[in-house]
């Protein structure tokens, strides 16, 4: 990561203040078809909105996932992992290995739990952001983050924060990352987690 301070992509909207996410929409996508599911091994959870409760206005809601953010960032960087939850400032998990392996990994032992998290990753693609806003996630942070990846999460409206942004994520001979380029034309983020779950099932 360089010294200078990360951008932030936030989608710009009639009556949406600069700076905050919305999350009062539910973040996940309409469920696949039947087929694709009676295909794919695994049961979707669909996501819900994050349950903050009481008198937590829109702009409060967001300063406490941009604290969390904050929080799965400093934890990213402090230790060996490659991916960090943090919920209501609490670490939720954390995985250490490379590529999409370790957030498959997180988001099987946390399951909904991630619902309203931030989570701070060392690569977030495309593949990685279907992911993500499938499980209902509210905040994102990637060291490396492509422009897909922005795009898919600014259309959630999921407040997302970046060191690097790259037009997509190679592989090591400059291609583009095979994860990648089996999600680059889904935009159904239960679909896209299936199939990514399948994919790498014997990793997992």
């Amino acid at each position: 990561m360089g010294g200078s301070a990360p951008a932030a992509m936030v989608p710009s909207r009639p009556g949406h203040r600069p700076g905050y996410a919305d999350i009062s929409k539910p973040p996940g996508g309409p469920l696949p078809p039947a087929a694709t599911r009676a295909a794919l091994p695994g049961a979707l959870a669909p996501a819900r909105p994050p349950s903050y409760h009481g008198k937590d206005s829109e702009r409060t809601v967001a300063a406490l996932v941009g604290q969390d953010l904050q929080r799965a960032r400093e934890l990213l960087g402090s230790g060996g992992a490659s991916v960090v939850a943090v919920r209501r400032g609490e670490l939720l998990a954390s995985e250490p290995g490379n590529r999409l392996v370790p957030l498959l990994r997180l988001v099987q032992s946390v399951g909904p739990g991630l619902t309203g998290a931030a989570v701070a990753d060392r690569v977030v693609g495309r593949a990685a952001a279907l992911v993500l806003v499938h499980w209902g996630v509210a905040g994102v942070f990637g060291e490396i983050m492509s422009e897909s990846a922005g795009r898919v999460l600014a259309g959630r409206h999921v407040l997302h924060l970046w060191g690097t942004l790259v037009p997509f994520i190679a592989n090591p001979a400059g291609a583009l990352c095979p994860m990648e380029a089996m999600v680059q034309d889904i935009t159904d983020p239960g679909a896209a987690f299936l199939l990514l779950k399948s994919a790498l099932a014997r990793h997992l």
